[in-house]
């Protein structure tokens, strides 16, 4: 799923304590990127 809707992704931001990276991809604990939709 791609959305370039700032909303999205503030609310991706709030429900997860991981570094947003960008483009729905977020920094994990173990400093691997991850994407959520994927996993």
């Amino acid at each position: 799923m791609l959305t370039k809707e700032p909303s999205f992704a503030s609310l991706l931001v709030k429900q997860s304590p991981a570094i947003h990276c960008g483009h729905g991809w977020i920094m994990g604990k173990d400093g691997k990127r991850w994407h959520p939709c994927r996993s």
